[in-house]
């Protein structure tokens, strides 16, 4: 025997039934006897090789009962509170997480899982873009990695031969095209003559342009401030994006979406005017923006450029 099983008796209680009695140390340390009954001598004494282990799991603060949704909510809380991530990608995979917590395989303790209950799951996502069933997969194989580790699961589901790939998406690929040269051409003109409604503040068509004429994000450039434009250098020094974060607030996180991110666009004949024209409107505002939507007096979100760009379109 393993484990805190001090002593025990194995008797035949007939009818092929056997009872394993013995005495071992509960998860509160104390010592009481417990019976594992089995159709063999092996099967009891699995029983108790398991309880203790279990047991012996419990004492580390193992959650034996934890689902999917648990396992991967307290990764992403430790990894947010211990700086590893931002709060725009906590965010993200917390939304991700959910679409597991909605589903029945959500609710189901990971230990009493079964191969065909992802297996069903998986069928169920196939509705879904690819880039989101890959979010969804890796977070499946995140999680019984955990449950692996601390001993929450014997066997990793997800390297089973049924499951080791990640489903397809039933939906094509969606393909982004830029503007062709006269497509460019045609939307300027629109953009000249595009009336902004009176309920809006801004025309947003100093972004549009600047995108247009320099290829940077829209995040980027909502979060451009006057020393970033260095006339005398022809470059504009990207270092900051307007992100997403918990709640979907918008921030000015001082970084890119990527290391490489952090860089200098030169400023071409083009644009040149355009920015001269953004400082000369920039408003006055606490963040010290270019670009500031005095009416909710906070950051410009991509999606209100993105809006004006659509109608005007």
């Amino acid at each position: 025997m393993k484990g805190n099983i001090r002593k025990g008796s194995l008797r035949d209680r007939g009818n092929g039934l056997f009872e394993l009695r013995v005495y071992c140390d509960e998860k509160d340390g104390v010592r009481k006897r417990k019976s594992f009954y089995g159709h063999s001598e092996s099967e009891c004494y699995e029983r108790a090789d398991r309880f203790i282990y279990e047991q012996e799991v419990m004492k580390r603060g193992v959650d034996l009962r934890a689902t999917i949704p648990d396992l991967l909510k307290s990764k992403f809380e430790h990894d947010f509170n211990m700086n590893y991530v931002t709060e725009a990608a906590y965010d993200r995979n917390m939304m991700v997480t959910r679409v597991i917590e909605k589903s029945p395989l959500g609710e189901i303790p990971i230990v009493d899982i079964e191969e065909v209950d992802i297996e069903k799951f998986l069928m169920s996502i196939t509705n879904y873009a690819n880039n989101s069933i890959e979010k969804i997969y890796l977070q499946l194989k995140t999680a019984y990695k955990i449950a692996t580790e601390d001993g929450i699961v014997e066997k990793n589901l997800m390297n089973c031969r049924k499951l080791h790939r990640r489903p397809r998406s039933a939906k094509p690929d969606k393909i982004v095209k830029g503007f062709t040269v006269e497509e460019q051409k045609r939307f300027m003109k629109v953009l000249e003559v595009y009336k902004v409604p009176r309920w809006r503040s801004n025309d947003y068509k100093n972004q549009i342009l600047i995108e247009l004429y320099t290829g940077m994000r829209m995040g980027e450039i909502n979060a451009l401030k006057p020393e970033d434009i260095d006339f005398d250098r022809s470059v504009i020094k990207v270092k900051r994006i307007v992100s997403k974060g918990l709640n979907g607030r918008s921030f000015i996180r001082e970084s890119t979406k990527t290391e490489k991110g952090i860089r200098e666009v030169p400023i071409n004949e083009m644009v040149r005017p355009i920015l001269e024209s953004a400082l000369e409107k920039a408003p006055t505002n606490k963040k010290g923006l270019i670009f500031y939507d005095k009416n909710k007096k906070g950051v410009i979100t991509t999606s209100q450029v993105n809006s004006v760009a659509a109608s005007a379109a």
